[in-house]
């Protein structure tokens, strides 16, 4: 054994080997920064992050909405469409959900359309308050306004708790990131190691 102790370094042929999803020449580094991109890390691509969302937004929109006399159009209208299973979503993805009232005449809206968090932009006045909405589908943006002419409000915003913001709540991407993105990087090294035979990368 002596001549295995008296060995003082590898031949310089010899490399180290380390999985190709350590490698972070060929892929972003860090990670995903836009909403987009940790939208498909985090629940796109990741059965985790997947089932928990919809485990919890299924939950909500199956709950029961009930409804006093007279209030039966609202309760069908809130019900309708998965609305409340979407609005939970946005919330934990997003941080935020927005609610556009369309109203016609009286205090009940006619429809109740889900917008997409990520297209909406909050407008505050020159104290800081929220005044209007501005959202963008392509390259077209609407301004919607807090309230019509009869002071009735069109876009309700629901939000997350994010103490660091006055005006946007905070999902659960920002946590989830680190997780999703080394999860996801193990399973495509997984299925790249049994397309090789179960041959680590080099060998």
């Amino acid at each position: 054994m002596g001549w295995w102790f008296g060995r003082k370094a590898a031949p310089a042929d010899v490399r180290a080997f380390a999985p190709s999803w350590l490698n972070t020449a060929d892929v972003e580094v860090g990670f995903a920064r836009s909403y987009e991109a940790r939208f498909a890390e985090v629940f796109h691509d990741n059965p985790v992050g997947q089932r928990c969302v919809r485990l919890v937004a299924g939950l909500v929109g199956s709950l029961t909405v009930y409804a006093e006399v007279g209030d039966e159009r609202a309760a069908k209208l809130v019900l309708a469409d998965g609305l409340l299973e979407g609005i939970a979503a946005h919330l934990m993805l997003h941080g935020n959900a927005f609610v556009q009232a369309v109203s016609s005449d009286g205090e009940v809206p006619d429809e109740l359309f889900l917008l997409r968090p990520e297209r909406v932009k909050v407008l505050a006045d020159e104290r800081g308050w929220p005044s209007a909405y501005l959202y963008g589908a392509g390259e077209r943006q609407v301004r919607i306004a807090l309230r019509d002419g009869l002071e009735r409000r069109q876009v309700a915003h629901l939000r997350a708790l994010s103490p660091r913001d006055d005006h946007y709540g905070m999902g659960c991407l920002d946590a989830a990131i680190a997780a999703a993105s080394v999860h996801n990087r193990a399973s495509r090294w997984n299925k790249a190691l049994l397309d090789n035979a179960a041959r680590p990368s080099g060998r």
